[in-house]
């Protein structure tokens, strides 16, 4: 069963909405709107972390929230 394409997201605690044919239709096409690659983040979709293997069989719907966090290096 296909999800509907949202209408607006909740990426990072902000509210962003999309017009018909502009919303990400998966987990990867989200990471990459936001200018991310996906092999550098961890992302949670309504409170659930998702496998990095499995963003592109992830599909979106309105309302979801989205946590998306990038992992940076340092001492």
């Amino acid at each position: 069963m296909s999800r509907p394409i949202p209408g607006r997201l909740l990426i990072n605690g902000e509210c962003r909405e999309y017009g018909p044919g502009e919303a990400p239709t998966d987990l990867n096409d989200l990471v990459r709107s936001v200018g991310l690659e996906p092999a550098t983040v961890v992302v949670e979709l309504n409170g659930t972390i998702i496998k990095r293997g499995d963003y592109a069989a992830c599909g979106l719907s309105d309302g979801d929230r989205v946590e998306i966090v990038r992992m940076v290096g340092g001492g």
